[in-house]
């Protein structure tokens, strides 16, 4: 992540590679999409802050809110899991003599491990069904928000005929 005015800012080209990914997506896929190369994707996801009207375009093009690339850290959800990990290390570093003993903590230390990874694959799942959930959102938004533009300008259509009219 940049740091610009001691302000964290998530990565643009990484959000986008994630959204792209859920999306079921490939470079070449957005590529075409967008008119450009499968390069100059590849080139945007590596890129940490990308323009305001690139990051418009692109999310047109997936169906999901520009919002998303502009404020969704994936590094902050996965520090936490991180911590977790660092918790139980601690826990589990201490000293024992004697070879059944030291057997004994490699068996619990391998079923707590066990344990951990099993705890981890729950809420990844779930972390990847809500991202998917927050894509259909934004799309539904963006399309909602289309549609309102439409009839905002089908009224001020309407308004206008009907001021002529009363001429």
């Amino acid at each position: 992540m940049e740091k610009t005015k001691g302000k964290e800012h998530p990565h643009h080209g990484k959000n986008i590679k994630l959204a792209r990914k859920i999306k079921d997506m490939s470079q070449e896929d957005l590529a075409l999409a967008m008119n450009v190369s499968q390069m100059e994707i590849s080139r945007l996801e590596r890129l940490e802050e990308i323009d305001d009207k690139t990051l418009g375009q692109i999310a047109e093009k997936m169906g999901i809110s520009v919002g998303f690339f502009k404020t969704f850290e994936p590094d902050e959800l996965f520090k936490s899991f991180n911590m977790y990990d660092s918790v139980k290390e601690n826990e589990n570093t201490y000293s024992m003599s004697g070879t059944e003993e030291t057997q004994t903590n490699n068996t619990l230390q391998q079923g707590e491990q066990e344990n951990i990874t099993n705890n981890y694959s729950e809420p990844l799942e779930k972390v990847s069904e809500l991202f998917e959930r927050i894509i259909d959102l934004s799309a539904k938004l963006a399309v909602a928000e289309s549609e309102k533009q439409e009839l905002l300008k089908e009224i001020a259509a309407l308004k206008a005929e009907m001021e002529r009219l009363k001429k």
